[in-house]
């Protein structure tokens, strides 16, 4: 087969879909209009905000924590199929050192959607004068040829938030 009827033949090929379910319910929002600098300009890639009065997360996929942090207050993880995403509860929370965050896992752990990974106390964060809102973040959208975002208003947890396609 000639490197040209290869090309044609790639074109056939149906893109591979990876999915990244909520990891709670709530309302969602545009990172646009957090008024963060760096999470609403996307520099670190495509993502939204949920609004919820819940206060747990779970794992939105299969796949492993690759980062915690001290304070409790974000976790990176990856996919099984690659796709790399950042839970990031509240702004500047940093500043908390941990106060009302719990971890349940730790880097290298295997995660499995669905699985409980961090709680956190919204009346705390409030208190401390900071936004709850609670940020997922595909961190390497670049790698992806289509990102796309759940519409609407609200979202349940387990649903599709992100739908990926290579």
């Amino acid at each position: 087969m000639s490197l040209f009827q290869n090309l044609l033949k790639r074109k056939d090929v149906p893109a591979k879909k990876l999915y990244v379910r909520a990891p709670m319910e709530g309302k969602l929002k545009s990172l646009s209009d957090l008024g963060d600098g760096v999470f609403s300009e996307m520099l670190l890639g495509e993502g939204r905000a949920i609004v919820s009065e819940k206060e747990s997360l779970t794992a939105p996929f299969d796949g492993k924590v690759t980062m915690t942090t001290d304070s409790g207050h974000a976790i990176g993880l990856l996919s099984d199929e690659g796709a790399e995403v950042l839970l990031h509860v509240g702004l500047d929370t940093v500043m908390m050192n941990g106060e009302g965050f719990r971890v349940y896992v730790k880097k290298g752990d295997r995660i499995h959607t669905g699985q409980r990974i961090l709680s956190f106390s919204r009346k705390k964060i409030r208190d401390g004068g900071f936004a709850d809102d609670v940020l997922v973040i595909v961190t390497n959208t670049d790698d992806f040829q289509k990102v796309e975002a759940a519409e609407g208003d609200e979202i349940k947890e387990g649903e599709n938030l992100f739908v990926l396609e290579r």
